[in-house]
């Protein structure tokens, strides 16, 4: 897979994509239609739909974090949890950038795994590495 850049303020994490599923979802309103008891034996009527259009983009990610020749994987690890605790920055939304598009958004949920295994012994490339899975919703912030 390709790698995926993630950004807010000043700090920048490049995250070694395993996996990325990408998450569509629309919202709508559900009208439901009163079927009168001298009309039940024609059947049910179809459902009314309202579509809202308000789409939700989700993306699922998943890969890891190792050293760069100038920052160790925990000091990468530190700069992603400060990017999902708001970088020290008033408001304002992440950016990552995916299959060439630069997308903003919030982290949603972020989840760090460094299992006994990797504590004490290193990867293939000889690097302690932690496996990261983070849920991204595309948007701008309120009053953006």
């Amino acid at each position: 897979m390709t790698n995926i850049t993630i950004s807010k303020g000043s700090i920048t994490v490049t995250l070694q994509t395993t996996e990325v599923n990408e998450d569509y979802g629309n919202s709508f309103r559900l009208i439901p239609m009163a079927q009168p008891s001298q009309n039940q034996t024609g059947g049910p009527k179809d459902q009314l739909v309202s579509d809202l259009l308000k789409i939700t983009n989700t993306y699922q990610i998943r890969g890891h974090l190792t050293k760069t020749d100038t920052k160790t994987a925990k000091e990468i690890k530190d700069e992603l949890k400060s990017i999902f605790n708001g970088a020290n920055i008033a408001g304002g939304a992440a950016t990552i950038v995916y299959d060439g598009d630069t997308l903003e958004g919030f982290l949603q949920k972020l989840l760090i795994t460094k299992d006994a295994a990797q504590a004490n012994a290193p990867d293939q490339s000889g690097v302690v590495r932690y496996n990261v899975q983070i849920t991204f919703v595309e948007g701008k912030a309120v009053g953006a």
